[in-house]
């Protein structure tokens, strides 16, 4: 699940490293942004002076497999993959 937005994850990166709005007023990508695969939503919004994104929204929340929310599984630190994917944060 993570892959399928990873190109559209890291556009939003690299457009948020190029901001340099203040905190304090609402910068371009403020706001809920569909992945390109349209699965899933992710909630861009100020943090301290930078902007972060969480994964608000998926299209499947369930895994078919379990029966229990989707959880971040590909993750290469193995204690990190437990966390569900709805409100993971994605970029900072």
């Amino acid at each position: 699940m993570m892959r399928s937005f990873l190109p559209a994850l890291l556009l939003v990166i690299t457009v948020c490293g190029t901001s340099s709005a203040p905190a304090a007023t609402q910068g371009p990508l403020d706001g809920r942004w569909l992945t390109q695969d349209t699965r899933a939503i992710v909630e861009v919004a100020p943090c301290g002076t930078e902007e972060c994104g969480k994964i608000v929204w998926v299209k499947d929340p369930i895994n078919p497999q379990t029966g229990k929310p989707r959880v971040d599984r590909h993750n290469p630190d193995l204690a990190l993959q437990h966390r569900p994917i709805i409100g993971l944060a994605t970029l900072s």
